[in-house]
Order: structure tokens, then C-alpha cells, then sequence
């Protein structure tokens, strides 16, 4: 046995004397720059292009199988300025003796300060589509795999590391008008190799001018490849940026990522767990100048199904948190969407920007033709299963609590049923049918809310304190929800209200009655009075045809008057016309109506027309005191005929006094 390890051990000194013996050889015989010119000379017959070795090139044989090449730089197709590629430092070593065992074991690959120059003329012409075209060329049929070249694939492979250093790539579109950098690039790993933890780390800048987009990025992490097991992960990798923006709605972008991932080829899925994503952009158009959100999860995907699943999910939102789970998957032709998700608050005016004081805001407009149709088109493909529930949904002063919703797709059909929330200390439950397969989505909702309070719910939604009470609202409405003219020349369905125990605010109609009749008696009419009118139920019904409301059965009960009303309210023209109809009641007495007495019982008709906005009051008292006085006119004169002799023994009996019948009124 010794005598054999001997015999081993002479062969093997014999070999390290050979490969000595060839090194130096080489050493002291070949001409580098024959080298360089031979291999420039060879890359110009190949490509047609020109390639400068200016810097020294140094081979080395061993214990390193290498080669370092200084600046280099290769030529530019005819036509374009500046060379195609360069690069200062090229440095690549092998050691010798670990090819015998079939390792691969090399050192620190370098590149240093490599620049990339791809342009496009005008013309639509490139500078890299010849180099494509002449490799095609002169492309060979793929040999069939030899058992040697077999072998050679199980080499275990071994870098000391990696280093690019100072890299470039532009890209300038004469045509398009547009130019992209990639710029100070810098990668480095260490220790590479197959089945071990490869700690890497990356960062790079980037210049876009369509969008304005420029700004940093980092990225690090330790990653693991084991070929033969088909898996690749990256542990503890992050991410960030940091980007500015010209002409765009946001200004500037930072982003943070974290988290391991690990990819199975055998089994193509991908499993992310967990990772954090945090973004914060800012800029003119985003509410209060500034935005957050994060999101926490983890991801599972099945690239065979393109099933993935965000389980558990948590998002971060200006203002709340929403957490539930999310999940997707491919059937067929369609795409299945299934959540479950809760926020504990969304505030809509932390996503929608205030429109600056002075500036007028965009007009919406219907998309309104086929390209709107064939976006809507890709909506049938969606199967969707969800259960929102929202804990507050602030809007302006606005505030809904306790919403639930379960939302289901199919076809295009998108229906919200059913949707509950309490509403200023009302219940609300509705349901919400949406057609999406035309150009416009079609609407169709019936809403049912009992016992909220009114009142409190306009003054908060349009800043208008014109009635409080309780209230229950029924309506059966469609629209076309495209541009806000659309919306209100299509709404169309039915509505029905009833208050009760509550107040309109604004207007006291006893007190405008009084006021009227002191300036037509021609006295000073008495000072005004708390301007509301309370009722103990108000109640009515509107048919509403492309937009125009019209109602005609208005009742108002209240301690000193009957009410009705009829009329119209032309929605897209923004105008309105309507009769409301006051009776004064006999219970007037002993609750400061004692002026009114005669008017008890008497239709006093008053007009709301104009602006909807700022509609004008006119009431008409001259009309109805003057039908007054000729109704009692009448009336006497009847009496007198009817029996003339009665009426001449006591005259008073058939018309009482008239002065008091017209006592105090001038009519002009």
C-alpha cells in the first residue's frame, strides 16, 4: 500500500513539474500584443465593428488560470457617435489545479466602470440590431448533449466574488423624443457558490424622461441556489428608493421593502413570507401634500395555477388599517378574486385632494365610446367573492359607522347585496346592482333607511340646516354612472320620505303669513320671529323620470298648520318649481295667531322657484284676501236674494259689519 501512495505521489509531482514547466514556457513565449491584435482583428471580421485594447493584458497560468484586459472599448455601428461599449478594468481568474476534481474554484470576477451606449436614429434605425443579426447568421444547430458536456454541467462551482463597479446604460429614442439611464451601477457578492448563502448587494440610479422619473436604488440581501433541488431564496433581502418626479401628480416616491423569498422550480411556486411594504409619496394633488401606506403579508403563489394568496394581510392606509385576506386564482378563461376584509376607518379626503381655492374643477366626461366598452369588456372575465366591512367612513363631516357588505361578480354584473350601515342614528339596508359590460356602468339601487336623523345628515353631506327629525327613506332609483350631466339625466325611479316630530329650518310660514298681511293692511309688520316651523310628520312621495323629481301629495302636520305640495325639481338644469299649499288651523288661538283668525282655514298658496341652490319664497296673501272679501260678498248678496225682506228687517245678519271685513286692507 506504501508503495503505491508513493507511485501516486511521484505522478503527482511529476504533473505540478509539467504544468510548471508549461507555464513558464508560456510565459516567456507569447506576445500579449499579438493577442490583443489578433483578437481585435477577429471581433471586427465578426461584427464589422472596431475593438480597442488600450489598456495592458496580463495572463497568468499558475495557481490562477486568468486574465486581466485594462480600457477597452468597442466601436459603434455606422451612423451613430460615441462608442457602442467600453469598460476600464476587466479581471478574470481560474485556479488550475480544482479542474482535475471537477470544481470550479475562481476569484473575485471584476468589471469596472463598463458603459453601455444603445441609441435609435430618427429613422427608427438601431445600433444593436446588426450585432443581433450577424450572430443569427452565423448561428449553429444546437449540438446534442455529449456525455463529456454532461460531466461538465455537474462542476461545483466557487467564486471568491463578484464585482461591477462604476457601470452605465443609456438609451436614447431620436424617434420617440425620449432618453433612459441606468447610472452608477455597483454590485458586489462574496463567496459565491452553488448551495451555499451568497450575501450580495446592489445599488443603482435611474433617470427616465417619459415620465420625469430620476432617483436611487438599493438593493441587498443573501440569496441560496441549489440547482439539483430546483430552489432559489433570498433571505433578509430589502429594498429602497428613493424617486422624484416632473409634471406628474406626486413629486416624490420612497419605497422600502422587506422580505424572504423562496422559489421552488421543481414545484414553480413562489412563497414570500413575510414581507413589509412601506411607500410614501408627496406632491401638489395628494391630500394634505403627503400619503403613507405599508402593507404586511405573506405570499403564496402557484405559478402553474397562477393561484396566490395573501393570508395573513394587512394594509396601512392614510388614516386606518384594513386587515383580512386576499386571494386569487385563474379559472379558465376568468380570474376568481376571493377577500375578507375589515377597516377599522377609511377617511375619503385622505385620497381625494382639495380642489385649490379659485380653480374650477375638471369636468368629468363619459368615456362614451369603444375603447371604454372594450376596457369594461375585460370586467366579465372577473369572478369576485368578498366581505367588506368598514368600522367609520368619513366624508367631509360626513360619517357612516358599522358598514357590511358582501359583494359578488359574475358576467360583468356586479351586485353589493347586502349593504348595512347605521347612519346618524339610522339603520341602513341596501342593495346595489351595477352593470358593467357597456361603455358606462349601469346603476341600479334600492335603498331603505329608517330613523335617521335627517337633519344632521344634510347638514353634514351638503352643509345645508334646513330640517331636523327622524326619518325613513324608500327608493327604487337607475342611472348611467358616466359624467356628472349623464348621471342626472338618467336617474330614474322613485322615492318616498316621511319625518316626524321635527322641524323645518330657515322659514317660519305662520311668521311670513303675518309679516304679508301687516305690510298689505299698511302697518309696520311685527319683528320677525325664530325662523322655523315645526311639524309633528311630513311625509311624500317623487317620481323621478331622467332626472326630473316631481311629487305631488307633500303633507306636513303641525299645532298651527296643514301643509301640502306639488311640483318639480329639474335636476339636470339645476332649477325648481314647486306649490306648497298652507292652511292655518283653528288651534291658532292662544298661541300668538290671534291676528290671523280670519285667515284659518283659508289655502295660502306659496311658490318655491329658481335656482336649486338658492330657491325664492314668494307668497301670494293680496290673491287669497281678495278672494276672501269677494267670497263674503258674494255670499251676502245670495243671502239678499234669497230672502230680501229678511235681510232689509236686519241687514246686519247677512253681512257683518264691513268696515271690519276690510278693516286695514289698502289694496293697491
Amino acid at each position: 500500500m506504501g508503495r503505491v501512495l508513493k507511485i501516486v505521489a511521484i505522478i503527482c509531482l511529476v504533473l505540478i513539474l509539467v504544468v510548471a514547466g508549461i507555464v513558464a514556457y508560456l510565459s516567456t513565449t507569447v506576445d500579449l500584443d499579438q493577442v490583443k491584435q489578433q483578437l481585435s482583428e477577429r471581433v471586427e471580421k465578426t461584427t464589422g465593428r472596431e475593438l480597442q485594447i488600450l489598456g495592458a493584458l496580463d495572463l497568468s497560468i499558475f495557481p490562477w488560470l486568468g486574465v486581466e484586459i485594462g480600457e477597452t472599448r468597442f466601436g459603434n455601428a455606422d451612423g451613430f457617435s460615441g462608442d457602442f461599449a467600453s469598460f476600464k478594468r476587466a479581471e478574470a481568474r481560474l485556479r488550475l489545479m480544482p479542474l482535475f476534481s471537477k470544481q470550479v474554484e475562481m476569484s473575485t470576477l471584476v468589471l469596472d466602470g463598463f458603459e453601455l451606449n444603445l441609441q435609435t436614429r430618427k429613422d427608427g434605425v438601431n445600433n444593436w440590431d446588426d450585432l443581433t443579426q450577424a450572430g443569427s447568421d452565423k448561428a449553429a444547430e444546437p449540438a446534442e448533449k455529449t456525455e463529456e458536456q454532461g460531466a461538465a454541467g455537474a462542476l461545483a462551482l466557487f467564486l471568491e466574488g463578484i464585482e461591477v463597479s462604476s457601470a452605465n446604460i443609456s438609451y436614447q429614442d431620436a424617434k420617440a423624443g425620449t432618453s433612459y439611464t441606468l447610472a452608477d451601477f455597483h454590485f458586489n457578492a462574496t463567496e459565491v457558490g452553488l448551495e451555499k448563502e451568497v450575501p450580495f448587494s446592489l445599488d443603482f440610479k435611474v433617470d427616465l424622461s417619459d415620465p420625469q422619473i430620476s432617483g436611487d436604488h438599493q438593493l441587498k440581501g443573501t440569496a441560496y441556489l441549489d440547482p439539483e433541488a430546483g430552489l432559489v431564496k433570498v433571505q433578509d433581502m430589502s429594498y429602497a428608493s428613493n424617486l422624484k418626479a416632473k409634471d406628474l401628480p406626486v413629486e416624490t416616491i420612497d419605497l422600502d421593502l422587506t422580505a424572504n423569498l423562496a422559489f421552488n422550480q421543481k414545484t414553480m411556486r413562489l412563497d414570500v413570507q413575510p414581507f413589509n411594504l412601506k411607500t410614501k409619496v408627496t406632491g401638489e394633488e395628494i391630500p394634505n401634500r403627503s400619503a403613507e401606506l405599508s402593507v404586511d403579508s405573506v405570499l403564496a403563489l402557484d405559478l402553474n395555477t397562477m393561484a396566490a394568496k395573501l393570508k395573513p394581510l394587512t394594509i396601512g392606509i392614510p388614516g386606518g388599517t384594513i386587515q383580512g385576506e386576499f386571494a386569487s386564482a385563474q379559472k379558465g378563461e376568468k380570474q376568481q378574486i376571493d377577500f375578507v376584509l375589515q377597516a377599522d376607518q377609511i377617511d375619503v379626503d385622505r385620497f381625494v385632494a382639495p380642489v385649490p381655492p379659485g380653480v374650477a374643477e375638471k369636468p368629468q366626461t363619459g368615456s362614451g365610446t369603444s375603447a371604454g366598452a372594450q376596457q369594461n369588456a375585460g370586467l366579465t372575465k372577473l369572478l369576485v367573492n368578498g366581505d367588506l366591512k368598514i368600522g367609520k367612513l368619513i366624508k367631509d363631516k360626513l360619517l357612516v359607522t358599522d358598514i357590511a357588505m358582501l359583494i359578488k361578480m359574475r358576467d360583468g354584473i356586479l351586485d353589493v347585496s347586502p349593504l348595512t350601515a347605521k347612519l346618524y342614528q339610522g339603520m341602513v339596508n341596501n342593495k346595489i346592482n351595477v352593470d358593467l359590460r357597456g361603455t358606462d356602468p349601469k346603476i341600479k339601487a334600492q335603498l331603505n333607511v329608517k330613523g335617521f336623523q335627517v337633519g344632521d345628515y344634510l347638514k353634514a353631506a351638503m352643509d345645508k340646516d334646513v330640517i331636523k327629525g327622524a326619518a325613513d327613506v324608500n327608493a327604487d332609483l337607475s342611472l348611467t354612472a358616466a359624467d356628472e350631466a349623464t348621471i342626472m339625466r338618467s336617474l330614474n325611479g322613485n322615492a318616498a320620505l316621511k319625518v316626524g316630530e321635527g322641524a323645518l329650518k330657515g322659514i317660519n310660514i305662520p311668521d311670513m303669513i303675518r309679516r304679508a298681511k301687516a305690510t298689505l293692511s299698511g302697518q309696520a309688520p311685527p319683528p320677525a320671529s325664530d325662523q322655523t316651523t315645526d311639524f309633528t310628520e311630513l311625509s311624500g312621495s317623487a317620481n323621478i323620470v331622467n332626472g326630473v323629481v316631481s311629487n305631488n301629495d307633500l303633507s306636513m302636520k303641525s299645532p298651527l298648520l296643514r301643509i301640502g305640495g306639488n311640483g318639480q325639481v329639474d335636476l339636470p338644469q339645476e332649477q325648481v318649481n314647486y306649490l306648497v299649499t298652507a292652511k292655518l288651523v283653528a288651534s291658532l288661538t292662544g298661541q300668538g295667531g290671534d291676528d290671523l283668525q280670519d285667515l284659518v282655514g283659508v289655502p295660502i298658496p306659496i311658490r318655491v322657484q329658481g335656482s336649486l341652490t338658492d330657491p325664492g319664497w314668494k307668497l301670494d296673501l293680496r290673491s287669497v284676501l281678495e278672494e276672501k272679501v269677494k267670497s263674503q260678498a258674494k255670499e251676502a248678496v245670495e243671502k239678499v236674494l234669497q230672502d230680501p225682506k229678511k235681510a232689509l228687517e236686519n241687514p246686519k245678519e247677512i253681512l257683518k259689519d264691513p268696515k271690519e271685513l276690510i278693516k286695514g286692507f289698502k289694496f293697491k
